[in-house]
């Protein structure tokens, strides 16, 4: 079973509009190799200060590998509000 450890780093602030609530983010994944590292990374999570789903799909900035060859790949992008 392989295991992805991710990190999230909320880069910016809110944007809210009438029911509309944007998010851009980074995260970083780790991965065994550097073929195993997709071009997006969908995400989302529960943000309890807008009591709202944030979901997107981010794009992949940047990968560097390690000494023992695991890989971290940042993806960065804008989530959008999805109610329950």
């Amino acid at each position: 079973m392989k295991r992805k450890i991710i990190t999230l780093l909320i880069i910016s602030t809110l944007t809210a509009f009438p029911l509309n609530i944007t998010e851009t983010v980074t995260i970083t994944v780790k991965y065994n190799s550097i073929s195993a590292v997709p071009d997006t990374y969908y995400y989302e999570y529960y943000n309890n200060n807008v009591q709202s789903w944030m979901r997107g799909t981010l794009k992949l900035q940047n990968t560097t590998v390690n000494k023992n060859g695991q890989v971290t790949a940042t993806y960065s992008g804008t989530l959008y509000s999805s109610p329950l």
